[in-house]
C-alpha cells in the first residue's frame, strides 16, 4: 500500500506495508513475551535514523516532491529485473532492503558489512536473523549515513548524538574522474515542534562530504545556515568498513 501510494504521487503518509495481504495467518509466536526485546531493537533503530529521515524529508519530499519510501525501479530505471519486485523498497537513495542489487551498483550489507562489488544486477544470500535490527539491510557504496541517539522515543531526552557513518566504494568499482570522486549529505535540523523553521528561518543546514581516492578517502563538513543551536556540540564521523 504505501509503495504504491507513494507512487501515485503521495510522498509522505503512509510506510511500506505487506500487513496481512501477502502469505498466511501469523503463528501465535507473534505474540510472545520474549519478542519484546527483538521488537524494541528494531523501534529504536528507527529513532537512531531520525536525523537521516527527517533530512530526506527536508531535502527530497518536501523540496523535490520525491517519495521518501519508493520502489527500486524509482532509483534505478535502466534495470528492468527491478520491475519484477513487489516487496523490495528504497528508503531514499541510499538504503535498500531487498536481495536483488541492481545493475551496476555496489552495496553493503549492514550487519555484516560485507561488500557486495558492481554486477550486471544480482540476487544475493544475507543473514537474516530475527533479533538482527532491520535486517536485511543494504546501503549503498558511496553513502554518508547520518544518525542520532538511540531512545525509546523523541522525548525521552535531548538527541544530542550524531554519527556519520560512511560507505566509500572499493577502489576496483571506483569511477574515477578527477582525483577523487566526491559523495555528499546536507544534514538538517530544526527545534523538531514548531514551523519556526520556515516562519524564522532558524535552522541549521551541514554539508557532509566524503572524497574518494584509490588509496585515501578525506572527509570534512561545512556549515552552510546557521539559524539554530542543535543539541550536540560534536559530529563523530566513522568507516566500519575494513
Amino acid at each position: 500500500m504505501g509503495l504504491c501510494t507513494n507512487l501515485s504521487g503521495m510522498s509522505v503518509g503512509y510506510s511500506h506495508d505487506v500487513g496481512g495481504f501477502s502469505g498466511t495467518c501469523p503463528d501465535p509466536e507473534v505474540l510472545f513475551p520474549d519478542l519484546l526485546p527483538i521488537i524494541r531493537s528494531y523501534l529504536e533503530f528507527h529513532y537512531k535514523l531520525k536525523p537521516y529521515i527527517y533530512t530526506l524529508y527536508v531535502h527530497h519530499v518536501h523540496y523535490r516532491s520525491e517519495p521518501l519510501i519508493r520502489l527500486v525501479f524509482c532509483d534505478h530505471q535502466h534495470d528492468v529485473d527491478t520491475y519484477e519486485q513487489q516487496f523490495d523498497f528504497m528508503l531514499g537513495s541510499s538504503l535498500l532492503i531487498a536481495p536483488y542489487l541492481p545493475f551496476n551498483t555496489a552495496w553493503y550489507h549492514y550487519q555484516t558489512g560485507k561488500y557486495y562489488g558492481v554486477d550486471q544486477g544480482q540476487w544475493v544470500n544475507v543473514p537474516a536473523a530475527l533479533k538482527d535490527e532491520a535486517a536485511p539491510l543494504l546501503i549503498k557504496a558511496g553513502s554518508l549515513i547520518c544518525f542520532g541517539k538511540a531512545m525509546k522515543n523523541i522525548h525521552e531526552s535531548a538527541d544530542n548524538e550524531r554519527r556519520i557513518q560512511i560507505f566509500p566504494e572499493h577502489s576496483e568499482d571506483l569511477n574515477v574522474t578527477k582525483e577523487f570522486s566526491r559523495k555528499t549529505f546536507v544534514l538538517c535540523e530544526d527545534d523538531g515542534d514548531t514551523m519556526y523553521r520556515e516562519l524564522g528561518n532558524a535552522y541549521v543546514e551541514i554539508y557532509v562530504w566524503m572524497e574518494e581516492g584509490e588509496t585515501e578517502i578525506h572527509v570534512g563538513l561545512e556549515i552552510v545556515k546557521d539559524r539554530f543551536f542543535p543539541y550536540y556540540d560534536t559530529i563523530w564521523v566513522a568507516c566500519l568498513i575494513a
